[in-house]
């Protein structure tokens, strides 16, 4: 009986994909298939896109996926046409994608050493952070910034509050009584740690910032030149960690390939512009055409 029950199943999941290979093509396949009776079943899908990652070094070709479980479910009835909203679908495979790129750039950011290097070498990212550098520069320099101080810069520009918020609110300033700022025992540390070099702890201050802000001060700020520089390192650890190919030898071109499934499509000049950055920041190595993420 149990051998019946079984093969029913069975059957039912192969006519199933069947339908979706030939209505919705091949990205989406039955996860699971639960019988509730009167030729009803409870089933659900999954996501998986597979493309080919090649290492240049050794010329091999690994066949790898991103593959997202359970994306959506539903009953239905043996012998019926099946019928995907393709919308609800599509809009849970984008919120999958939005948590894998999320987890992906959190353990960028969270590298206070690449982090470093992207703003003390990449001058453009650094350059639209300067409210930043320019609040934490008069702690470094002034120990406190007054209240009549930061009233100057607000009016000069209503933004210089959220960016105070922001240093703040990171526990790298406080406010006195008389509601001047001055800089915390944590950004204190932080300038002792440094004592030779100030402006390594700035930049140390700001990639802290970054850390615990990324999201907001990407969208909300509007200060998205650093976003793809991130987005290039995500794609190395989604190679080396989720794909299982450490130390894998990557060609520019397959790497923006990669970049545009898990990212943003971008005109490929504008990503080897950014690239070089990478390489020269130090972040990435280049051996001839191919792409290797520093330790």
């Amino acid at each position: 009986m149990t051998k019946l029950i079984d093969d029913r199943i069975e059957n039912v999941k192969k006519s199933l994909n069947y339908q979706i290979i030939k209505n919705y093509g091949i990205k989406i396949n039955v996860r699971d298939v639960k019988e509730l009776g009167s030729h009803r079943y409870k089933v659900s899908f999954n996501y998986n896109k597979v493309f080919n990652i090649i290492d240049e070094n050794s010329k091999t070709v690994y066949v790898r996926n991103i593959y997202f479980q359970n994306i959506y479910g539903t009953d239905v009835i043996a012998g019926e046409d099946l019928v995907l909203p393709v919308g609800e679908i599509n809009r849970s495979i984008t919120d999958e994608f939005i948590d894998l790129r999320q987890n992906l750039f959190q353990k960028v950011i969270a590298d206070k050493d690449k982090m470093i290097k992207i703003l003390k070498n990449i001058h453009t990212t650094s350059a639209f952070l300067n409210k930043f550098y320019t609040i934490l520069n008069g702690l470094v320099y002034g120990d406190v910034i007054t209240k009549e101080e930061l009233k100057k810069y607000f009016e000069s520009d209503k933004k210089y509050e959220k960016y105070v918020e922001l240093i703040v609110d990171t526990e790298l300033a406080e406010y006195t009584s008389n509601n001047d700022l001055k800089a915390s025992n944590k950004f204190k540390k932080i300038l002792e740690n440094n004592k030779k070099e100030p402006s390594l702890a700035v930049e140390e201050a700001v990639s802290k910032i970054l850390s615990k802000h990324y999201e907001y001060i990407i969208y909300a700020l509007g200060i998205r030149q650093i976003k793809p520089y991130v987005n290039m390192i995500a794609c190395m650890h989604y190679i080396s960690e989720h794909m299982k190919l450490n130390k894998i030898s990557i060609s520019i071109t397959n790497l923006y390939r990669i970049y545009e499934n898990i990212f943003d499509a971008v005109p490929y000049i504008k990503f080897q512009e950014k690239m070089n950055s990478l390489i020269m920041s130090g972040i990435f190595s280049r051996e001839d055409n191919t792409i290797l993420l520093n330790c």
